[in-house]
């Protein structure tokens, strides 16, 4: 749980409501006091062993700083402590500001025990933008978030059509693990309900996933690897 969750979680302020106005105060937005708790109780679940990690050969993790934040807490002291990747395609769809990052070159120095340097998961340089920003070169804008009550937002978000693709994207990279392990990945609600055909997860919740068990729009025949 993040801060933005609890602006959001406020009837004066909720999500989609007549009036709703994003803000930039929230931008990147951290975990708060329950959210670093729930961290917690996972990291004391998997040094305890009620989760198995001994399959899984890497962690990939979105780089905004909540999920940076919970990879690094719930693995830390733990043997995948050191196998944190971030990984770009994995962020939230930007819905609002919140869900806007901060270049690598900061997040190396606020994350050291995190890799920004593996190519394949992370194609950017230190001082570019790896969260979606609106090509309005491309087909025009179509507005995906309440707006017909005069909610306003910090910019535009990450349409259908450029999230669909990004999925596909992040669908073939989880693809191409070794049928013999796993990848953990650590994400946000978005995401997972766009990989999962809308299912619904607790914050800081565990799940093993089949490649084959995913939203069926994603599949690609063959593929039969664990995520």
């Amino acid at each position: 749980m993040t801060e933005a969750n609890l602006w959001l979680s406020q009837p004066e302020t909720a999500w989609g409501i007549p009036n709703f106005s994003d803000d930039l105060k929230y931008l990147d937005s951290i975990l708060c006091g329950k959210g670093k708790q729930q961290c917690e109780c996972l990291n004391s679940q998997i040094l305890d062993n009620s989760v198995d990690l001994t399959t899984v050969s890497r962690v990939l993790v979105s780089p905004l700083t909540r999920t940076l934040q919970t990879a690094t807490q719930i693995f830390q002291d733990t043997p995948l402590e050191s196998k944190l990747v971030a990984c770009s395609l994995l962020r939230e769809r930007r819905y609002l500001a919140s869900d806007v990052g901060k270049h690598s070159s900061i997040l190396k120095t606020n994350f050291p025990a995190v890799d920004f340097n593996d190519k394949q998961f992370f194609p950017h340089d230190e001082n570019s933008n790896w969260w979606y920003e609106h090509d309005d070169t491309k087909p025009p804008y179509v507005e995906f978030r309440p707006h017909s009550e005069s909610q306003t937002y910090t910019a535009k978000g990450e349409p259908d059509v450029a999230f669909e693709e990004r999925l596909n994207d992040l669908f073939e990279l989880l693809s191409s693990t070794p049928e013999n392990e796993h990848v953990a990945c650590v994400t946000s609600w978005g995401v997972i309900r766009g990989l999962t055909g809308g299912k619904e997860f607790d914050n800081c919740h565990a799940k093993t996933f089949v490649i084959n068990e995913l939203d069926p729009s994603l599949h690609r025949s063959g593929l039969n690897q664990n995520i």
